[in-house]
């Protein structure tokens, strides 16, 4: 939890020594969310295997003007991530709850496409798995208007190993839409 409470001192102060953060319109995003886990190793002994299947989720996100092109974004979504877990031929899915907080820099190279690239914390929701953290990046399409509707695919890459040295991947794509901002 310290390393969450850091994250989000950063963040805050960044925006406090913008002088258009300070005076910028907060845009709002409502999001659902697919997940994708690039998982696929085997646990020897005693012999399972593991492999990623698409979960699902949703959540909000929240952008700061930083700039005219520039923003600041954090979010927190609930992700119900799913695995397929074999064993001698019998097979079991596994379902884990986590809350993916994101942060990102978010670069608008037009009104409809913009680039983002940061970090996120997962924070399971089961006490019995581990915490990570790493580095994101992701490319959004949005609509035009006062309310833009917005497809974003991220990729996630985690800092922390696991089994083999593993380490957690995942394609995530967000559909929803922003409310609010100057534009």
């Amino acid at each position: 939890m310290k390393q969450v409470a850091k994250f989000v001192v950063l963040g805050v102060l960044a925006l406090a020594m913008t002088q258009a953060g300070a005076q910028a319109a907060v845009k709002v995003s409502m999001a659902g969310a697919g997940d994708m886990s690039f998982v696929d190793y085997t646990l020897d002994p005693p012999g399972i295997r593991f492999e990623g299947k698409l979960g699902y989720g949703g959540g909000l996100l929240f952008e700061v003007p930083l700039g005219q092109r520039v923003g600041f974004e954090l979010g927190g979504l609930f992700l119900r991530r799913k695995m397929e877990a074999t064993l001698a031929g019998a097979t079991r899915e596994a379902h884990m709850n986590f809350y993916y907080l994101p942060a990102d820099f978010r670069y608008h190279l037009s009104s409809v496409f913009s680039l983002s690239a940061g970090a996120y914390y997962d924070i399971p929701v089961d006490d019995d798995l581990r915490k990570d953290y790493g580095v994101q990046g992701g490319l959004r399409l949005q609509s035009k208007g006062m309310t833009k509707f917005f497809v974003d695919a991220r990729y996630s890459y985690g800092w922390k190993t696991f089994a083999a040295d593993e380490r957690e991947q995942h394609a995530l794509l967000l559909v929803g839409a922003t409310f609010g901002g100057k534009k």
